[in-house]
């Protein structure tokens, strides 16, 4: 279950800026566990964008004296992220582009400059959607992680399936509105607790709540609240 919770919340993270209109200003999206009706019982997330829609801070409120935080500085270079900084350990992720402009590979350093993943996209022809990507523990030839990624015809991301030394790992399906808002994600991983279903809902193009169905466990329900900064 925790791995499934830290997919949902970088799935969050990339897929609310689709879900919100954030493009040219900062935001930030504060996130509370909710009974059934709505009423919040106590935060548990808040994430901070820049106005180039990457998430410069991530706060998690564990219940302990101090929250848990990520912080994040992004160098540019002609409208593109080139490096990402975590301010916490040091660590910086360098991104690298090929001839048309599209992210292939992500390398990830450790404060002492010393190489720990690498990982690679891939893309069909001249399409602008990653077809998979694999993850590499430095100095290895063969990859850890692959992921394979699926679209409906205008674009979105409709399927992942994540392998782990050939054998299957993760299924994540996606589906969206009209607007192509995200509304439904459903996340199933081996030696998981089976199919785990994410309902999203909207007030405009804005997040405002979710249920989480789990299998055995029960329904889970989180509201949130996005403003500009």
């Amino acid at each position: 279950m925790h791995y499934l919770q830290a997919m949902r919340n970088l799935f969050l993270i990339i897929f609310s800026l689709i879900t919100c209109a954030c493009y040219g200003q900062g935001k930030i999206q504060k996130q509370w566990p909710a009974d059934s009706k709505g009423n919040k019982i106590n935060k548990s997330s808040e994430t901070h964008w820049n106005s180039q829609g990457d998430v410069i801070k991530r706060v998690e409120y564990t219940g302990g004296k101090e929250p848990f935080m990520l912080t994040y500085t992004f160098d540019y270079q002609a409208g593109r992220k080139t490096k990402r900084t975590d301010t916490r350990n040091r660590e910086y992720t360098v991104y690298t582009y090929d001839k048309a402009g599209r992210l292939n590979g992500e390398l990830l350093y450790d404060s002492r400059g010393r190489l720990e993943k690498k990982t690679v996209h891939v893309y069909n022809g001249n399409s602008k959607n990653i077809s998979f990507t694999e993850e590499y523990d430095a100095g290895k030839s063969t990859p850890y992680m692959r992921s394979t990624f699926t679209y409906y015809p205008n674009g979105l991301l409709k399927k992942e399936v994540q392998t782990a030394g050939g054998s299957w790992f993760m299924t994540r399906d996606l589906k969206y509105d009209n607007n192509k808002h995200l509304i439904y994600e459903g996340n199933e991983a081996d030696g998981g607790v089976g199919l785990v279903r994410y309902y999203y809902i909207y007030k405009g193009d804005v997040l405002v709540k979710d249920k989480v169905v789990i299998p055995a466990t029960g329904t889970e329900y989180h509201v949130y609240e996005v403003k500009a900064q």
